[in-house]
């Protein structure tokens, strides 16, 4: 039991020596990853609806509660925050609370001028059903390539 105790120790401390021993490149891939700001989360938010097949992984989720946690108090902010939290809670699809708040936040930000590729997530994510279709997947790449 020792031993193998030790073996995994040594093991997780390779990994963890080879993960931090990143070129300049890498570095900069992770800071695109790891981008907190409002275009960043919206642009994870919809790579993880994108690739949604029956709910979120635990990576996503992690990922999105970071993103929540970084969004401001704007109208959009806001927004983004709540369609995140959505996002995690997705079993195979939203749930009709859920459904109702996401058609609360598309008719807010009709209102208030929100972010168009916001509310187009939004009613994308409202239509999940066990995995996104594949228009709204089309709809999702046109609006990360952006």
């Amino acid at each position: 039991m020792k031993k193998l105790l030790l073996i995994l120790s040594v093991s997780a401390l390779m990994i963890l020596s080879a993960c931090s021993q990143s070129d300049s490149s890498s570095a900069a891939e992770t800071s695109a990853v790891i981008d907190t700001s409002y275009a960043g989360a919206l642009k994870a938010t919809m790579q993880s609806v994108k690739g949604m097949n029956h709910h979120p992984s635990s990576a996503e989720k992690l990922a999105l509660t970071t993103y929540i946690d970084a969004m401001d108090s704007s109208v959009n902010g806001v927004a983004l925050a709540e369609t995140m939290a959505v996002v995690k809670a997705i079993e195979h699809f939203p749930s009709d609370s859920d459904k109702a708040k996401l058609e609360k936040l598309v008719g807010d930000l009709q209102a208030n001028d929100g972010d168009p590729d916001l509310i187009t997530l939004i009613e994308i994510v409202g239509r999940v059903a066990h995995k996104v279709s594949d228009d709204d997947k089309a709809k999702l790449e046109a609006m990360i390539a952006k």
